[in-house]
C-alpha cells in the first residue's frame, strides 16, 4: 500500500493524521512534505491489507485531497527518505520542508504552523 497524496491546507493534513494515529491500519511510514503553496503526503504501508480496508482509507484521503504524481525533484526527496537518509539531509539538498518521516506526528505540523504564521505575522492559505 503506497499512497501520495497532495492536500491543500495544514487543518487537512492535520485531519489525516488524526485518522492514521487513530487507524488499527498498520503503517510503515508517512512522509509530510510542504512543497510551495500545498502539501505533500505519502502514506506506505505493507502490501495484503484488505481491498475493502484500502479502499475506505483511499476514499479518505480523496476527501483531504487529490492523487499527486510528484516530478523528479519531489520523487527523488521520497525515495531518498525512504532509504534512509535524514529529513535534515533530505531539506539541505533538496531545498523542500519535510515535517515528518516516520511515524504520523501532528505536534510536528502543528509546531511548524504556528511558527511560520508567527514568523511572517500572517497566515497563508496553505498552512490555515
Amino acid at each position: 500500500m503506497d499512497f501520495l497524496y497532495r492536500i491543500a491546507t495544514a487543518s487537512l493534513v492535520l485531519r489525516l493524521m488524526h485518522r492514521l494515529i487513530d487507524s488499527p491500519l498498520p503503517i510503515e511510514f508517512v512522509t509530510v512534505l510542504l512543497n510551495d503553496d500545498h502539501w505533500i503526503i505519502r502514506v506506505k504501508g505493507p502490501e495484503g491489507i484488505p481491498a475493502h480496508k484500502k479502499g475506505d482509507f483511499e476514499a479518505f484521503l480523496d476527501e483531504c485531497g487529490c492523487s499527486y504524481q510528484p516530478n523528479v525533484r519531489i520523487q527523488n526527496v521520497l525515495e531518498d527518505l525512504e532509504h534512509g537518509q535524514s529529513a535534515l539531509e533530505a531539506m539541505q539538498q533538496y531545498q523542500v520542508v519535510v515535517l515528518v518521516h516516520g511515524m504520523p506526528n501532528l505536534e510536528e505540523v502543528q509546531i511548524f504552523q504556528k511558527s511560520f504564521t508567527m514568523g511572517i505575522g500572517s497566515c497563508p492559505p496553505s498552512l490555515a
